[in-house]
Parts: structure tokens; sequence; C-alpha cells
């Protein structure tokens, strides 16, 4: 039977749905002061948000006659009819956000138009009605305080905080590129630990592009960037009309065309469309790729994995696009997508055409110019060997003798494959198959068959037998345990090396000392020095007499901005493990006796992943399952 649901719980269901995030909820906050052409936004984080957060700005002000449709579901002032879409520009025009908000967490709000000569603290319900409003003093402008986001959905809750300086991180990552792109806003960010403020960002605000980059990331991160602008040129037909072509023009900033400026990570790459931010993975491949290109033509990598950094804000009819497809406004449609793909990649073209570049020439190729000119040759000269007809004739009748024995070979199959058989699957593919059937403990429960052809363990597990790759298996158990244990050694500097670090980065590895001491890395930190230039590297990691660098830095940074607290080994240090692993496990071609056998597959139900080896191996695949019969 068909039952409506009540509204109180319909609120509850699509409210959740529109605030997602601790991410989204500051989002939607600030995109409302952009609204209300506020030039100054101040954002303060209680204890990382999970007590509360604040968003304060001096724009315009909230009328007293719209206090009570406020937080109302689907009031706004931006739009009346559908085809209103076609012309906004504004950040929000739905109004859903307050409303969301009150039935996730308690709201207040704060405000004062010009025209008032005194201010109201407003507060609302779950449903969003106003239940309170009283006189305050203020300044021109709204502050919205939001307490104990999600506490009313306790397994969100609980998600929150168990995750909390994770989504913390994604809400600062969320708020910088607002920063970063609404050059007449000056946005700051604080965070509230331990009754102390420390100021995470700021953006200069009445600036440009280029100079909120410099602020928020550093002079040495700017100087990394090649300045990018483009407009579609206006057509005319053979009777001089201008022809209807899709407009749209981009401008900001991508990396200089060198090997050294790209970075391992994607973390630095930022689409606007109307200075909004967006997720384009179609645009974003296209400047990838053009990156990778340029990349290999000059340096000696045949394909580069480096990303470069992206920071481009598109310019668009809002007739154009949809931006109204998810609940947070980052997935877009576009009307003429391959139209713009495809004028982005011929101006690229143009603008890094090699005739007006100045090219970096690798030191492999200048090595291999000179050995050309060492070894020079004549590419006219030709090769003339003697052969006798007699040795020819040898060579077809060598050769008819060959095709008579393949072909009598082909028919006598020395090989029956059975209709049942199925293709042989991928690494990955074994890899999940496996994990749906196996479960690390099940590693203690197997029977030792023995050992074949001196590279195989044999086990049985139920009715299923299994077959471990001794090497892979016992240099996985090593190589983790290297990870988990080993420490790195260190090389102290001469003299401390200055870094330009974002205050969010710097936040990082304040919190994750331990995992980068771990890494060999080693600091000195002025808690009273001046945001972004507080903490110095004393000492780098060092392995086999090489020395690591600002990028294995960087590279960590990064991983715990999206893992916080979660032990990370860069690249290079991985690799150095995987070395040692290999060469100290056990080799293909040694004998095993049962207690080494037993040892070996023991080990693989500690491990965190036991499934392949770090080269990409299986450690472990299913050979067969045994019937009764058998």
């Amino acid at each position: 039977m068909l039952k409506q649901i009540d509204k109180e719980s319909i609120h509850k269901i699509t409210s959740g749905q529109v605030i997602t995030t601790l991410s989204s909820a500051l989002k939607e906050l600030v995109e409302n002061s952009l609204d209300a052409q506020s030039n100054s936004i101040n954002i303060q984080f209680i204890n990382y948000g999970i007590d509360k957060f604040e968003v304060s700005d001096n724009g315009t002000g909230i009328s007293p006659k719209d206090f009570k449709t406020l937080a109302k579901k689907n009031c706004t002032s931006k739009l009346s009819t559908f085809d209103d879409l076609n012309k906004i520009y504004s950040y929000g025009f739905r109004g859903e956000a307050l409303n969301s908000l009150c039935s996730l967490a308690e709201i207040s709000i704060i405000t004062r138009t010009e025209e008032e000569n005194v201010g109201s603290i407003l507060k609302f319900d779950s449903n969003g009605d106003l239940i309170e409003n009283s006189p305050i003093a203020c300044s021109k402008g709204t502050t919205v305080i939001c307490q104990k986001i999600f506490s009313k959905f306790p397994v969100r809750y609980n998600e929150l905080k168990r995750n909390l300086k994770r989504e913390y991180s994604k809400a600062i990552t969320t708020l910088q590129s607002l920063a970063l792109i609404n050059t007449q806003t000056k946005i700051s960010i604080y965070l509230s630990t331990n009754n102390k403020f420390k100021q995470l960002v700021m953006s200069s605000g009445g600036q440009t592009l280029k100079e909120n980059i410099i602020k928020i990331f550093g002079t040495q991160f700017a100087g990394k960037l090649y300045s990018l602008n483009f407009i579609t040129k206006k057509e005319k037909n053979s009777q001089n009309q201008i022809l209807e072509i899709f407009p749209f023009q981009f401008s900001g900033f991508i990396s200089k065309m060198e090997q050294k400026y790209g970075r391992r990570t994607s973390d630095r790459q930022l689409i606007f469309v109307n200075q909004r931010p967006v997720d384009a993975p179609k645009l974003l491949q296209v400047f990838n790729e053009f990156y990778r290109k340029k990349i290999s033509e000059t340096s000696s990598l045949s394909r580069s994995t480096l990303y470069p950094i992206i920071i481009i804000n598109f310019v668009l009819d809002p007739k154009q696009f949809d931006i109204n497809v998810t609940p947070d406004k980052r997935k877009m449609f576009v009307k003429n997508e391959r139209f713009l793909i495809e004028e982005i990649k011929l101006y690229l073209e143009k603008e890094f055409d090699t005739k007006n570049q100045i090219q970096v020439i690798d030191s492999n190729f200048i090595q291999n110019i000179q050995q050309s000119f060492i070894e020079r040759k004549n590419e006219n000269e030709t090769i003339s060997v003697s052969i006798g007809i007699q040795n020819i004739q040898n060579m077809f009748e060598n050769y008819s003798n060959f095709l008579h024995n393949l072909q009598q070979k082909s028919q006598k199959p020395q090989l029956e494959i059975s209709d049942q058989m199925e293709p042989s699957k991928s690494n990955s593919e074994c890899e999940a198959q496996l994990q749906l059937v196996l479960q690390k403990e099940d590693f203690l429960k197997m029977e030792i068959i023995g050992q074949f052809n001196k590279g195989f363990i044999i086990t049985k597990l139920g009715n299923d037998l299994f077959l471990v790759d001794q090497h892979a298996a016992d240099e996985k158990f090593n190589y983790e345990n290297l990870l988990k244990n080993s420490p790195i050694s260190t090389q102290q500097l001469f003299q401390p090396l200055s870094l330009e670090l974002t205050t969010q980065e710097e936040l990082i590895i304040e919190e994750n000392l331990d995992i980068f001491h771990a890494n060999g890395f080693r600091f000195s930190i002025d808690k009273e020095g001046k945001s972004t230039q507080r903490i110095k590297v004393t000492s780098f990691p060092i392995s086999k007499g090489k020395m690591f660098t600002q990028d294995d830095l960087y590279e960590i940074i990064s991983h715990l901005s999206q893992s916080p607290g979660i032990m990370y080994r860069p690249n290079k240090v991985s690799a150095i493990f995987a070395s040692k692993a290999c060469r100290s496990s056990v080799m293909i071609g040694q004998s095993l006796d049962f207690y080494q056998m037993r040892k070996i597959v023991d080990h693989l139900s500690s491990l965190d992943h036991p499934w392949k080896c770090p080269h990409g191996r299986p450690s472990i695949r299913h050979l067969c399952s045994l019937s009764k019969n058998n």
C-alpha cells in the first residue's frame, strides 16, 4: 500500500541532498556573501567546524521585509521563472541552502542594511520558520552562524567526526578556490583551536588573479606559470554579415612548458566558469594532454605523467551551458562542448608554436648530436653482399620445408582445450576475484601441499587449490615491513631552506610531524612568525647518496591533505623499499622446507594488501576446485 511521506520527513530527506558535507555548507554561505556584493568576507572555524563556523560579510545585508521568507524553501530574489536561468550570473538561484542548513544545524543570522540604524539577530527552527527576532548593534552586512552541523543526523555526524580533518581540508580547498578567483573581494579564513585563532588563507581583494595567486600560493609558485588569454573572433560571411557562433573567452594560467614546472598530483588544477568552480574533466584533459605532449618534445621522457598547474576562468553566456545538474552546481553541460574543445586546442598550438618559443633542449639530445658528428656517415652509401645462386635456392627449399612441417603440426594439435575454459583474465581481474573469495585470515587456514617447480607453494583451502608465488609473497611482506618500520636517513642542511607554503600546508606539516620525520624531513617552526613563512626545512631524506627534493615534500603534503594522519611514503621511497624488499626475499628456484612455506603463507595474513607484490605481480592465484570424484 502506497503512503504519502509526511512533510517533516520529506524536508529532512531533501535537505540532506542539498548540503551533504561541511564543504558544501561553507560554499553555499560564501557564495551568498559574494552575491550580496561583499568586498570583504571572513570565515571562522571553531574546532575545525564541527562545533561551529561563521561566515561574515560587509555586503548589502537583508531587508527586514524578507526576514520571514529568508530560510523558506525555494524563496530567492535571483529568479522568478525557469527562463530566468538563461540570464543568471549569480552563484545561488534555487533558494535551498539556508532552508537545508536549518534542518541540519542550529542557525542564527545577524544582519543590517544601509537603511537600518540597528541590526537584527534572527533565529530559525528546523523548518526554516523565524522563531526569534531581536535588535543588535552591528555593522552593515550579514553574519551566518552555524552550530552543531549534522548533529540531528547521527550517522552523518559520526562520519564527520571520524573524518573531521579530511572534511575540514576539503572545505579549505573549496574556499581557497573561491578566494582565488574573486579578485574584487578580500576573503580571510581563520581556525580556532584551544581558544587561539590562526589565519589560514587571505586573498588580496581588488587586485588581479596573478596577485591573488601570489598572496595564496607564493611568488615561487606564480613564477612557474604562463599567462593564457583567448576570445573568439567574430566571423563574417561573403555579404559581410556577422555569423552566429558560440562566443566564449578564457583567461588564466598554466605551467610553463618545462618538466620542472609540472606536479605529481592534480591538486592545483582549477577550472572556473563565470568565476564558479566547476568539475570539467574534458577541459582538463585537453590542457593535460597538450602539456604532456610538449614535455615529451623537449625532454628525454617518451611519456610524461606530470600534471600542469591550471587556473583558468571561462566566460560563457548562461544560455550556452546548464549548471543546474547536481546540488553542488559543480557538474555542467555545455551546449557546444566539441567546438569549445577544438578552439582551445587550436589556441594552445598557436600560442606555444615552436617557431615562436625558446625551446629547452634536453642534454641527451645534445649528446646524440655530438655523437653523430663523431661518427658521421654517408646516407647515400650502399651495402653490397655477394650471394651465390645455389645459396638462394637452398634458402627457398628450407623455407618450403618449414611451411610443410608447420602445416603438418597444425593438423595434429598437441593441446586439447575444454569448451568450458574461460579466457585468461588480467592481473587486476584476478586480484578482484580473489578478494571476493578470500579473506586475509584465510591464509592461516590454508593447508600446505608442497612446492612446485621451486617457484610456487601449492596450498589447499576447503575444496580449492591455490598457487602462492613464493618470491612475490615474501617480497610483499618485506616491502610492507619496510614501509611501516624502516627509518629514512637524513642529511642536515648547511642552512635551513625557506619554503613557500600556504597556511593550510603549514598546518598539515605541524599536525603530521611524525609522518614527515619518518620520511626523513626535519623542520624549524617559528610559532610567532608570519603566516606562509613560519616553516623552514633543516634536513632532507637521503638514500644511496641521493638526496630527496622539495617535490617529495609537496607530494606528502598533497596526500595528507586528502588523508590526514595516515602514514604515507613518497613514490621515491616506495621504489627504494621495493628494490630492497626484492633483493632480500626468497627467490624463484630456491628450495623451501615445510616451515619456510608455512611462514611465507602465514605472513600474507598480516599484510594490508597481500594480493600482489610491489611491482604488480599477483602473489596468489586460484588453481582449481576439487570435486568429490577427485
